[in-house]
């Protein structure tokens, strides 16, 4: 018979909401994720969450079955991953689906081909809905795009609510002109903080900028010491960070830089009163450009803001629909 209980306690009680950080490229799948721990079997059932691997997909579904056990003791949770499930023999499964109230499979693909294990798992998934049971997936691809799967299966899946999570430089990034938007940069310094002593995180990082170019990080940091100090000491932490954050899929690095120092032009001695140069002052022509720069910048950060505002309103009325 399958230990039930394997599953039931397999669950990471470090993989809480609290942890979780939220953005703009999960933001979605973290609202959906709330509802579901607000109503078990009610809200988007099933729950189906994919995207690139080191995403936080894990973390979400794991999150979602230790807040569900804080908020509905009496549910039995059960949580496993892909390859895990179809290991077990399929005889098994009718009692398995009867005894539990909440399915958690994670790494959805893995079964693919499995199409003995699919069949069960469509019957024993078709029990838990009829039930009102929740049903929570992760995979890597979108369900439609599943590879050696049974038809039925991916139906069913397509009946409950489908979101994804992207990696935060596939998302944010490819809007972005060699700025780094501030949020993904405050992911990348939350997770270092979550890894180092407060009193490092203090010394060494709290005061440091980014910029991008092309696939290139550029940590910014005020002097040559912090500067020497981060690449040699901090070097490994930093790059399996910046590597999580941006998506095991990405080509992606990261180096230190110091801050310029603040330039002052010379004052035109031979003309009092007169700092520059006519050679200084910028044409008429590249006046207008720049003025036209700016306008577009302000319609950039204005068409930003509106999109973000729309998402919280979205995720609110997710959250609300319950």
């Amino acid at each position: 018979m399958i230990p039930v209980d394997k599953y039931t306690g397999a669950l990471n009680p470090d993989f809480t909401f609290q942890r979780f950080i939220v953005g703009s490229e999960n933001m979605f799948a973290h609202a959906a994720a709330m509802s579901v721990v607000n109503a078990p079997g009610k809200a988007f059932n099933p729950l189906y969450v994919y995207g690139p691997s080191g995403q936080g997909k894990t973390h979400l579904v794991q999150a979602i079955g230790n807040e569900i056990r804080a908020k509905h003791p009496e549910l039995k949770v059960a949580y496993t991953t892909g390859d895990q499930f179809w290991n077990n023999q399929s005889r098994e499964f009718e009692q398995f689906f009867k005894t539990i109230d909440v399915l958690l499979i994670d790494g959805f693909e893995q079964l693919t081909g499995q199409f003995q294990t699919q069949e069960m798992l469509l019957i024993g998934i078709n029990h838990l809905l009829e039930s009102d049971k929740q049903v929570v997936l992760t995979s890597l691809y979108p369900a439609k795009k599943l590879s050696g799967f049974d038809e039925r299966l991916q139906s069913l899946i397509s009946r409950g609510l489908i979101t994804d999570i992207l990696a935060p430089f596939q998302n944010d990034l490819a809007e972005t002109d060699g700025q780094v938007p501030s949020d993904l940069w405050s992911r990348i310094l939350a997770a270092l903080k979550s890894e180092l002593s407060p009193t490092s995180y203090e010394t060494w990082f709290r005061d440091t900028e980014a910029s991008l170019e092309e696939n290139t990080l550029k940590i910014i940091v005020s002097n040559d010491f912090q500067k020497d100090w981060l690449e040699s000491r901090y070097h490994d932490v930093i790059s399996k960070t910046v590597q999580k954050i941006a998506g095991q899929d990405i080509d992606f690095q990261y180096l230190v830089e110091k801050k310029p120092e603040p330039y002052e032009r010379p004052v035109n001695r031979s003309q009092p009163g007169i700092r520059f140069g006519l050679s200084d002052i910028p044409s008429t022509g590249k006046m207008e450009e720049i003025r036209e720069l700016k306008q577009l910048f302000k319609q950039s950060l204005e068409e930003s803001r509106k999109t973000n505002a729309l998402l919280q309103e979205i995720r609110d009325l997710l959250l609300k629909s319950v």
